[in-house]
């Protein structure tokens, strides 16, 4: 959260409350009609689901179609909410330990009041998840995304695109986009796969062994891949 990193709200190098995307979007009030819209600072925060976990068995048994990633977007305002309860609670225990206190004083986590770290999440909307499944689907929040990105390259760039109209430069970069993110996420899926082909037949605690041996990447970085070709304003990727 920007002026909270670095700062002793953040304990650990990774709190679990850095999103991995921060944009200003255009929003209008609920209930207003015809009220302005107004930008709003919006935090995003990507995640993964791998075939076999919880929320596909729970969206399976449901009948959902793509429910595992909408199941596990679902989870990630609670858990901002959470990490930031524990820092907070954290910060309390180290300060009450610097002053020679007793850090069994510190209030659970339900009784703890709301403390800097929480204060200053909730000046935001609610995180939104962006969750890729093991079988090239997507959450919603993803695809909300891209409507909205497509609508402002659209605005802004279809006479120089050769459209007729904004609906179909809107039209022509929301199906580019989704092509170049759908590629993006099926090659990283498949490089973590790769990655972890090694460690086929071991044992669990051998497996874990043998990675840490070769100094194996995380699924995260085992998943880089080269960013997708610019566009360019011909909407071609040649940017000529």
């Amino acid at each position: 959260l920007s002026g909270l990193v670095g700062s002793e709200m953040c304990i650990r190098d990774s709190c679990g409350i850095i999103p991995d995307l921060v944009c200003e979007l255009r929003r209008t009030t609920p209930g207003v009609a015809g009220g302005r819209a107004r930008l709003v600072r919006c935090l995003f925060d990507v995640k993964t689901v791998y075939a076999g976990n919880v929320q596909y068995g729970a969206a399976g048994r449901a009948g959902e179609r793509a429910g595992a990633v909408e199941r596990r977007a679902r989870l990630v305002p609670a858990a901002y909410d959470l990490a930031a309860r524990q820092q907070d609670r954290q910060m309390l225990v180290r300060r009450a330990v610097a002053a020679g206190g007793d850090a069994d004083a510190v209030p659970a986590l339900d009784d703890l009041p709301v403390g800097p770290c929480l204060r200053r999440l909730r000046e935001f909307p609610p995180v939104t998840g962006l969750v890729f499944g093991s079988y090239g689907e997507a959450s919603p929040g993803v695809h909300t995304l891209l409507t909205v990105l497509a609508r402002a390259v659209a605005e802004r760039e279809w006479r120089e695109m050769g459209a007729r109209t904004e609906s179909e430069a809107r039209g022509i970069v929301m199906a580019q986009m989704r092509h170049q993110l759908s590629l993006a996420a099926h090659a990283g899926h498949m490089r973590v796969l790769q990655a972890r082909c090694a460690y086929v037949g071991l044992a669990h605690g051998a497996a874990v062994a043998e990675a840490a041996r070769q100094g194996a990447p995380t699924a995260a970085h085992a998943a880089m891949w080269p960013g997708p070709e610019s566009l360019g304003v011909d909407g071609r990727g040649s940017g000529g």
